[in-house]
């Protein structure tokens, strides 16, 4: 001991938490979630912009692991969205001939085949093909 009153003064290392970003659900073809980060307790934890991708949505991110506030918390934190395939309805312009029914729930992606429409007919004419409202095949 040294011969005088000493004052001892602590030294600190943060403890670091990692930050992981997971896509869930129907990820479309190429994504890849943000890498995980380091953060410490106190610190924030960064919610990326909620991505996009045609014909696909992803829904808000859920955080887990930080507090109500946002901040890291004691433990590692998993930050993730959940993406699911867009569905559409496709209807049939008949252009006079009898009517077809719509198709719900078309996933992006997904063919529309020739055994899932409905027949149409039209006196004294012969169908040729449906096309896109803009004229294309």
């Amino acid at each position: 001991m040294p011969d005088k009153d000493l004052t001892l003064t602590a030294q600190w290392t943060a403890v670091e938490r990692t930050i992981t970003y997971v896509y869930a659900g129907d990820v479309p073809e190429g994504k890849e979630a943000p890498a995980a980060v380091k953060g410490i307790i106190g610190d924030t934890v960064v919610v990326p912009e909620i991505p996009t991708a045609t014909g696909y949505t992803a829904s808000a991110w859920v955080v887990d692991g930080a507090d109500e506030n946002g901040k890291v918390y004691t433990s590692d934190v998993t930050v993730t969205t959940t993406w699911s395939i867009n569905a559409y309805g496709v209807t049939f312009d008949t252009d006079g001939g009898s009517p077809v029914a719509a198709i719900e729930n078309v996933k992006y992606g997904d063919q529309i085949t020739a055994d899932m429409i409905g027949e149409t007919t039209k006196p004294g004419y012969d169908f040729v093909e449906w096309t896109y409202a803009d004229g294309t095949a």
